[in-house]
């Protein structure tokens, strides 16, 4: 068949600036939409369309501007963008775009399959190898890194597969080894929203922070991070049982007994590159009541001269605490305290934490930061936790199925998202050299146009407690502390502090500028991942940006990365506070670009960088 190279990424000369830890794959080359093979629009009805099921759908080609006018208009509404524009909407608008750049062509498939059942998986697969158009998957497009979108490929739209959400107790694994206490069936295009109301309040399931992520592809396939993850282990440790679509058309399943290998790949290998997963039989666990202590300092303006030494106090009493933190403990931190669940009681609560917290409060910070017992300032730790009952709870309960208001604000929201900077910092690193963590923490909030993310992780505990081997997931995500987010212009002295060789990035969070990221996502992984994606995707049907066995043009512009005010962040060069009243953002969400939290993010900065030149 006559193909010709498609100009989806053009083939410009990068001198890289580091060696990939493994030889690059020898470029495909795809039929595109300026290919003489191109399939006509009859041909992609009659031999495509025609041949769906009767709910699913082909939509295609798009006209100039379908973008613009379908997904473009919906603002921070992140249950519309996942639903909208046939597919094609990112929550990451800047994804459109190649390398999520605003300098490059549009990044958007040529035709786009809804699929309904697995048939229609099967059917698309079918033609894109008949006409040699790279394939791309995608459930509601969270990925800001632009892995689930290309230029002029068929993409393979999950959203309104088919749900499952049968539940089974008791239920033991096929080699008998293990009696779980109950998993539930999740289909290849449900939601934690559909997931979350399916399970209620009857048992905890280890969830992504928003509601709209997928909960069976790129979120799970990549690791899966969760608040509750230090307790129960990542979304992958929760997988039993996978079903696929091969890129051959077959339907298998990976489980301990059949496709191991295959099994091992895709808990951690990354979604869209080694199969479309159409079922997974997931994990659940007993229900269990939480305790949040969501303690924030505001109120920085009151009290400038006390400011930096709240943070400073603050980063220090956090790192002190991340040593040795009780595995039921979870949730993320900022520069300004920290949104903490625990798994138990409020007595127990009280016992692994709370007390000591309460301490530290009166002994240490009030001493040199007076301000935070002001009315815009911090309560003791105590004061502002709350017990609920359960996971569904915590999530909002029957009032947050469906409703934009329980979830991320996505979309306008998520601009700068797709500059984020994101190092995993190791445990070793936080027990051995704290010192040289809290520089680190101090040079990124202190750098002029940058700052600490709004929702880092925190990690270890049981996390810890799989084997780096068990799973595809890097090991470098099993051995972190925490998954710290920074804005851009922090990305030097992340690197220098956490380089590749000392730890890595997470693959559900890392920037599309992010160097060497075969070995940062994946490390010791890659080359095994590598030979598994030859083994179930020979011809490379499936092919995604930054996902394993990619082929194609690198960033011409890896490792540059934009200024704050860029990225759409806001720069402490202003060194100014404006009048916002949203200065908490949402706590519960990973969008990085909080107006409000931004806001308290410059004017730290500002009262840091003073108390340094003074």
């Amino acid at each position: 068949m006559m193909t010709c190279l498609r100009t989806r990424r053009k083939l410009i000369l990068v001198v890289l600036l580091v060696t990939l830890a493994t030889a690059p794959v020898v470029a495909k080359e795809y039929n595109g939409k300026e290919c003489l093979a191109w399939p006509n629009s009859t041909v992609w009805k009659e031999e495509l369309g025609d041949v769906l099921t009767a709910n699913a759908a082909l939509h295609g080609p798009f006209p100039e501007g379908y973008y613009r006018d379908n997904c473009e208009g919906l603002g921070t509404d992140a249950f519309a963008i996942s639903r909208a524009g046939s597919g094609i909407c990112m929550h990451a608008h800047a994804c459109k775009r190649e390398f999520c750049r605003p300098e490059f062509d549009y990044d958007l498939p040529a035709y786009i399959v809804e699929a309904k059942q697995s048939s229609d998986i099967q059917a698309a697969l079918s033609f894109s190898k008949e006409h040699n158009i790279q394939v791309t998957v995608k459930t509601t497009g969270h990925s800001y890194h632009g892995a689930s979108t290309a230029k002029d490929s068929l993409l393979i739209w999950m959203q309104n597969f088919e749900k499952n959400g049968t539940i089974y107790d008791n239920f033991t694994s096929c080699d008998g080894a293990k009696t779980y206490h109950a998993v539930i069936a999740i289909n290849g295009g449900e939601t934690w929203n559909d997931v979350i109301e399916a399970v209620g309040p009857n048992y905890h399931v280890v969830t992504g922070g928003a509601r709209t992520v997928s909960a069976a592809g790129g979120w799970l396939q990549g690791s899966g991070l969760s608040f509750t993850s230090r307790q129960y282990g990542l979304g992958v440790d929760q997988v039993v049982q996978f079903e696929a679509v091969l890129a051959n058309g077959t339907l298998v399943t990976a489980n301990a007994c059949e496709n191991t290998d295959l099994f091992w790949a895709l808990r951690g290998g990354g979604g869209g590159t080694f199969g479309v997963v159409t079922n997974v039989l997931y994990e659940l666990h007993p229900v269990t009541p939480l305790v949040l202590t969501n303690w924030f300092i505001e109120g920085f303006e009151n009290s400038p001269d006390q400011g930096a030494a709240a943070v400073v106090a603050w980063f220090r009493y956090f790192i002190k605490l991340s040593a040795d933190l009780d595995p039921r403990i979870g949730g993320f931190f900022r520069t300004n305290g920290v949104h903490l669940i625990f798994l138990g009681t409020l007595e127990e609560a009280k016992e692994a934490y709370l007390e000591s917290f309460d301490l530290w409060y009166y002994e240490e910070l009030l001493p040199v930061a007076q301000f935070v017992q002001d009315r815009y300032g911090a309560l003791p730790p105590s004061f502002v936790s709350q017990v609920f009952p359960d996971w569904y709870t915590y999530k909002g309960g029957a009032e947050a199925y469906n409703n934009p208001d329980f979830t991320d604000a996505t979309g306008d929201a998520y601009n700068g998202a797709e500059y984020i900077a994101a190092r995993l910092v190791p445990a070793s690193m936080i027990r051995e050299k704290p010192d040289e963590i809290f520089n680190l923490l101090i040079d990124i909030v202190s750098t002029p146009g940058s700052g600490l993310g709004p929702v880092n992780y925190i990690l270890g505990g049981n996390i810890q407690s799989v084997g780096n081997n068990e799973t595809s997931v890097s090991p470098s995500l099993r051995g972190a502390a925490w998954n710290l987010f920074a804005d851009p212009a922090s990305v030097p002295k992340m690197l220098e502090v956490l380089p590749n060789s000392v730890t890595g990035a997470c693959f559900n969070h890392h920037s599309p500028v992010e160097p060497d990221w075969r070995k940062s996502l994946w490390s010791t992984q890659y080359d095994r991942l590598l030979e598994l994606k030859n083994k179930y995707d020979p011809d490379h049907v499936f092919n995604c940006w930054h996902c394993v066995g990619y082929t194609g043009a690198e960033n011409p512009v890896l490792g540059e990365n934009p200024t704050s005010d860029e990225a759409g962040h806001l720069s402490t060069f202003e060194c100014v506070v404006k009048n916002e009243t949203d200065v908490g953002g949402n706590e519960d969400e990973t969008s990085g670009s909080s107006t409000g939290y931004h806001t308290i993010a410059i004017f730290i900065a500002c009262l840091i960088i003073s108390t340094l030149n003074s």
